[in-house]
């Protein structure tokens, strides 16, 4: 049974299944914090389709996992989620750093 153990634990670690979960966690976490930022910047647009600073600013500091806290909107505003830096436009876009 050691041997069976051992040589299947070894056939796991040689195909790098290990790393691809690892990356694929990885992948993950960054589109959810991903999401989040568009999230918030979707729902701060006015009635006349432009992008509210206050409403984004609102919104951007109720997302659980910035910091820090967004103080002052300017463009391009650069804002941290879960780790992963993030660029948002005037115009709405969001750009990974």
């Amino acid at each position: 049974m050691l041997i069976l153990a051992g040589i299947s634990i070894q056939a796991i670690t040689g195909t790098g299944l290990f790393e691809k979960t690892k990356q694929a966690t990885e992948e993950s976490k960054y589109a959810t914090a991903e999401e989040k930022v568009k999230a918030a910047v979707m729902a701060s647009y006015d009635e006349n389709v432009s992008l509210n600073k206050e409403e984004l600013k609102k919104n951007l500091n109720n997302v659980k996992g910035i910091n820090p806290k967004v103080t002052d909107i300017t463009w391009d505003l650069k804002v941290i989620v879960d780790g992963y830096e993030f660029t948002i436009t005037e115009y709405g876009s969001v750009i990974s750093v």
